[in-house]
């Protein structure tokens, strides 16, 4: 998937798994410029939104257990900065549109949900 970014290039980020089953995200330009590792093996793309607002993205790490519980990590990277920000130690489900990006936490039976509107950071 691939979105604009600041300077109008299309950007694109990737996990890719390799002969391992570990996964590596990378941010590229569209035509292979510019490519930044991003995210370590462990990373996952955590909403199928790429590059929102041409500036973030979503991404979730495994955690002990992810394959059981499907609880992983929630973390925001800056394509702008090259920061990374954590935002949940243990995110069930994410969503994004429009800027803003939304997540549960806790157990089926006291689901917590989280906001967050990226237009603001």
């Amino acid at each position: 998937m691939s979105n604009s970014s600041e300077n109008g290039q299309r950007s694109l980020f990737r996990a890719r798994n390799d002969c391992g089953g570990r996964g590596r995200g990378h941010r590229d330009q569209v035509g292979g410029a510019d490519r930044r590792r991003i995210a370590g093996a462990d990373a996952l793309a955590a909403v199928v939104d790429v590059a929102i607002l041409d500036r973030f993205e979503i991404l979730s790490r495994t955690v002990p257990g992810s394959d059981v519980t499907g609880v992983a990590a929630l973390r925001v990277y800056d394509l702008s900065t090259g920061n990374t920000v954590g935002l949940s130690p243990a995110a069930g489900s994410a969503s994004a549109r429009g800027g803003m990006l939304w997540w549960s936490t806790g157990t089926a039976e006291a689901t917590r949900w989280h906001s967050l509107d990226l237009r603001t950071a």
